[in-house]
């Protein structure tokens, strides 16, 4: 039997890349300060790609796709935050554009924190952590 759990957090990871595409395709390549993408950070398929994947793989639950889902998000989220506060210190979010930022960053939080809740619920723990039944010996 099909939970709908995991399919939930697959719909979110697929509307949280869309989120990341629409917001690099709209900034055209540079961030908001006319910076080119660091070296460090990977090119936008392969950013897209990795979600889209770990989705398939909830979408059929699979018990990997749990565990990068559950990985993915909480350090996407400790990663936002922190990068977050620093901007904050920065005066990023002040200033022109800052409303279509906030709302962006907004957007990709929201969608994260939603689908690491709904991974660690009862129903969503039931693919990472396979069933509860002990098998006993006779």
């Amino acid at each position: 039997m099909r939970t709908t759990t995991p399919r939930v957090v697959a719909l979110l990871l697929v509307a949280n890349t869309v989120a990341i595409v629409a917001g690099a395709l709209a900034l055209g390549g540079t961030s908001t300060h006319g910076i080119q993408r660091p070296i460090w950070l990977p090119p936008l398929w392969l950013r897209s790609t990795i979600p889209l994947a770990v989705a398939g793989g909830l979408w059929f639950e699979e018990r990997w796709a749990w565990w990068i889902a559950v990985t993915m998000c909480a350090g996407l989220l400790l990663w936002t935050g922190v990068a977050s506060f620093l901007l904050a210190l920065g005066g990023y979010f002040s200033g022109d554009g800052v409303t279509l930022a906030t709302l962006h960053l907004a957007l990709l939080v929201a969608t994260w924190l939603a689908a690491f809740g709904l991974l660690l619920s009862r129903s969503g723990r039931t693919i990472g952590l396979g069933s509860t039944r002990r098998i006993t010996r006779r």
